[in-house]
């Protein structure tokens, strides 16, 4: 039996996720049954919905409801080429028992480098004394003497959850001569052993970090829990980074921290609002550095996340285990 597939998902993505050689792969594995689709077409063609075995997704793509799953009966694995898949799960796929499987473990290498390069930007003033050499049209005697420069020996670095993303850039930390804090809700000590890190409060993250770099998901519980508080009580010249989700942090208490403490940077490649409101402060502050949400996979880089989908495919079809399956368990820590 070959089974019939079919990609559904934004079409404006899709070839970043899905190019010619992932394609490629899928009709070697299956049968695809239409070139790569959006969710509308795809809803307007029950002919291909009733025949699906395989769907590869991505970004805006079908929910996978009641309704959805009555109108494809053969449906036996959805492979979801890229992060989160909150937005198109349901009680209903669930109690299906229809595997899914995400290319969250894909995604996260990108932000993690991106993380890594910024605070080593951070620890070295990087940011900071670019725009001094463009203010002040020279490069030499930039370095006042009143500016800390923790540099990359014998500084914090604090990393705020251990997830995916946060596991990631704990391993690229290894390669620097950095003391490493943790804050987590688990406490894994061997691994604390194994990484030669320390996990601490939120509190002392925050009060004894040269750099603090936020990994936490974007649940309920979270949200604000960065509170001005924990800003205003930094090292004088600290930095903050976050490219997980601005909800994260009380932002308006940020903004009137960041005011007040201008000797602090933040490095912000979320906000609350994506994109921001044209008058946010955070976009005209001098110790703000902010970055359009570019951590995440970009262009050619998504396309990891689509082989990521086209591997679990052939495990399925060669009944090996999914790497990276997701469950309604996992929903209550996964962003």
């Amino acid at each position: 039996m070959q089974y019939k597939s079919l990609i559904i998902m934004d079409p404006v993505q899709t070839h970043n996720i899905y190019g010619s050689e992932q394609v490629s792969a899928i009709k070697g594995m299956t049968d695809l049954l239409h070139s790569p689709m959006g969710k509308e077409e795809a809803l307007a063609r029950p002919d291909l919905l009733m025949k699906v075995n395989f769907i590869f997704s991505g970004w805006d793509s079908c929910i996978l409801d009641e309704t959805f799953l009555a109108s494809a009966p053969e449906l036996k694995a959805v492979f979801y080429g890229a992060g989160s898949v909150r937005d198109i799960v349901t009680p209903a796929f669930w109690n299906s028992g229809i595997p899914l499987t995400t290319a969250y473990a894909a995604n996260a290498v990108p932000v993690a480098e991106f993380t890594f390069a910024q605070i080593i930007m951070a620890l070295k003033k990087g940011q900071y004394l670019t725009r001094l050499c463009r203010e002040n049209k020279r490069w030499e005697d930039q370095v006042p003497l009143t500016q800390i420069i923790p540099a990359c020996y014998g500084s914090t670095v604090g990393l705020v959850s251990l997830g995916m993303i946060g596991s990631r850039v704990l391993d690229f930390l290894q390669s620097l001569d950095v003391k490493i804090l943790v804050y987590d809700i688990v406490r894994n000590e061997d691994l604390a052993s194994e990484k030669n890190f320390e996990y601490v409060s939120l509190e002392t993250i925050f009060s004894s970090s040269d750099v603090v770099s936020l990994h936490t998901a974007n649940l309920p519980s979270p949200r604000k829990m960065i509170s001005a508080g924990l800003l205003a009580s930094m090292k004088k010249g600290a930095a903050l980074i976050n490219t997980a989700r601005g909800a994260i942090i009380d932002e308006e208490g940020m903004i009137a921290v960041l005011k007040n403490r201008p000797d602090l940077e933040a490095y912000l490649d979320v906000l609350t609002q994506d994109p921001p409101e044209a008058d946010n402060p955070l976009l005209f502050m001098p110790n703000v550095y902010i970055t359009p949400h570019i951590a995440g996979s970009m262009q050619t880089e998504c396309r990891r996340m689509g082989q990521m989908a086209v591997e679990e495919c052939r495990r399925f079809l060669a009944g090996e285990k999914p790497l990276w399956p997701v469950t309604e368990k996992m929903m209550e820590t996964m962003a």
